[in-house]
């Protein structure tokens, strides 16, 4: 059995037109061991309204779920950077408010997080664009701490974070933060 903690990791703001099929879809997740952390990045619209009603629905996730409220609006950095600082899963796993994830995509990343034991677990991705699969990523994981820090500071390979598992451990002690302002 695995045993290792996801921290999903969710900025929140203007999103009221996704929040709920995004909650929906992490929430539903087959794998039992994930931290939810949203953070609030003081949204004008209904989101966390919508996230809190949802919640009502997934009795068995409400104790799992941590909603972070700034006292100002300090941009997608800041609210993962609040949200890296909150997790404390093994790995952890950004998802952008807009975002859905297959129900079994935790569980096959944390399968392979555990055998491999590797930095980062890219799960690969599919883009959707009206109703329409489009571009589709393949999965990889790497186990290198130079291309890691590439990856995740340079976006060398791609420029997202989402669709991947990262050590949170690395990611501290190497001190891969966000900055405000840089979005």
């Amino acid at each position: 059995t695995i045993m290792l903690k996801i921290s999903i990791l969710t900025p929140i703001y203007g999103v009221e037109k996704y929040i709920e099929q995004c909650a929906r879809s992490l929430f539903e997740q087959s794998y039992a061991s994930i931290e939810y952390i949203f953070v609030d990045d003081c949204t004008p619209d209904k989101s966390i309204g919508i996230l809190q009603s949802l919640l009502k629905e997934y009795p068995g996730r409400a104790q799992q779920v941590r909603i972070i409220h700034h006292d100002r609006n300090r941009g997608v950095g800041a609210a993962r950077q609040t949200a890296l600082m909150a997790a404390t899963g093994d790995y952890l796993l950004f998802a952008d408010s807009d975002d859905m994830l297959p129900e079994d995509a935790v569980e096959k990343l944390a399968r392979k997080a555990d055998s491999s034991h590797a930095d980062l677990i890219d799960g690969g991705y599919k883009e959707w664009c009206d109703g329409k699969a489009g571009m589709l990523q393949k999965p990889f994981d790497v186990s290198d701490e130079k291309l890691l820090k590439l990856l995740v500071c340079q976006n060398i390979i791609t420029n997202r974070l989402w669709g991947r598992i990262y050590k949170r451990s690395l990611i501290m002690e190497h001190r891969i933060f966000f900055e405000e302002g840089i979005n």
